[in-house]
């Protein structure tokens, strides 16, 4: 499932993929602001949460490889 816009702007965010990406789009506009280092304690914040959705994102791809690979072996 991936990110879906909804009526009014709004982003559908069921997967880690899906809140990297709605935090991709708060960084690059507080980057592309007038003055971005007034933001820069919201920015640190939002890149925290960016990284933290993306060692999931990565625990998951990894969590069903083995899982992929424990069932092949079940298998035989």
């Amino acid at each position: 499932m991936g990110t879906k816009k909804m009526g009014s702007g709004w982003l559908k965010i069921s997967s880690p993929e899906d809140l990297q990406k709605a935090l991709t789009r708060m960084l690059n506009k507080i980057l592309m602001c007038e003055d971005p280092v007034a933001h820069a304690g919201r920015f640190a914040s939002l890149a925290n949460a960016w990284t933290n959705a993306h060692r999931l994102f990565l625990e998951e791809e990894a969590i069903a490889k083995i899982n992929q690979r424990l069932d092949a072996l079940e298998r035989k």
